[in-house]
């Protein structure tokens, strides 16, 4: 229906727009938390979003060879 990728067309803009608007978000709660001397929190979340990002990244990449791999019938 919606081609071989299995989302709808579209969704990846949404999502980058929700990015956009998330970190937005965390600069007006960064800026409030800093003006009561509270900086280290928005430091730990900011943190804790790379994490994700780089493992979702590492792991996502890992996942396409693996089927890559799979689909020409090598054996790990």
């Amino acid at each position: 229906m919606f081609g071989c990728t299995g989302h709808m067309p579209g969704s990846d803009n949404v999502k980058l727009i929700l990015k956009y608007a998330l970190i937005f978000i965390g600069f007006i709660i960064s800026f409030y938390l800093y003006q009561h001397l509270l900086g280290a929190i928005p430091l730990l979340i900011l943190a804790f979003y790379f994490f994700y990002e780089a493992f979702s990244e590492i792991y996502g990449n890992a996942m396409k060879q693996r089927h890559t791999e799979l689909e020409k019938g090598e054996l790990p």
